[in-house]
């Protein structure tokens, strides 16, 4: 893809605007916000995301990030889904599980390879033939959640939806978050 900001071919009929395979995706926050959503033919949503009172959709997708792979010097990968964008984003964590079986044993031994790239490979034929739901639930029985970091797309889509939900509270409950949360003054 064009611009290689992100490997989610799919998303290319979930945002709802024009986007070619040969035009770079969107990165900014502001981009990623819509104010309608595109239906399809038979009547359902093509944007991944979530909806606001005011019609706005917040699209989630993987991007460039920068990880540190061996030693302090930072690299650029392009998550090819939620499970490697997890892995890439629990490094250390994954590696500490080179004993797990089944996909998540894949997911760590694939993340001992000498380079990113070769982990990046390895990750996404492991992902290709693996069982993701059965990789979740290793992840649930052998780690605290909140030992997990979530990926970078989902933490911005996190952050914006907890954005909107305080803004929402405090037009409900009266309060202004820009004095500390008093009601009026």
């Amino acid at each position: 893809m064009h611009g290689k900001n992100s490997s989610a071919l799919s998303m290319l009929e979930k945002i709802p605007r024009n986007v070619t395979a040969d035009s770079d995706i969107v990165t900014t926050d502001s981009e990623k916000i819509e104010k309608s959503v595109t239906i399809n033919r038979n009547g359902r949503s093509r944007c991944v995301g979530i909806r606001t009172s005011e019609g706005r959709v917040r699209v989630a997708y993987q991007c460039e990030i920068e990880v540190t792979y061996k030693g302090d010097k930072k690299e650029t990968a392009i998550p090819y889904t939620f499970e490697d964008a997890l892995a890439l984003a629990n490094i250390g964590s994954f590696r500490e599980r080179g004993d797990a079986i089944g996909l998540l044993g894949k997911m760590a031994k694939a993340l001992s390879e000498p380079t990113l790239g070769e982990a990046c490979i390895k990750m996404f034929e492991a992902i290709e033939s693996g069982k993701k739901a059965e990789m979740a639930l290793d992840l649930l029985y052998t780690m605290e959640p909140n030992e997990l970091q979530p990926p970078e797309y989902i933490a911005e889509g996190l952050d914006w939806l907890w954005a909107k939900l305080q803004a929402q509270s405090h037009a409900i409950h009266g309060q202004n978050p820009a004095n500390g949360g008093k009601a009026h003054e």
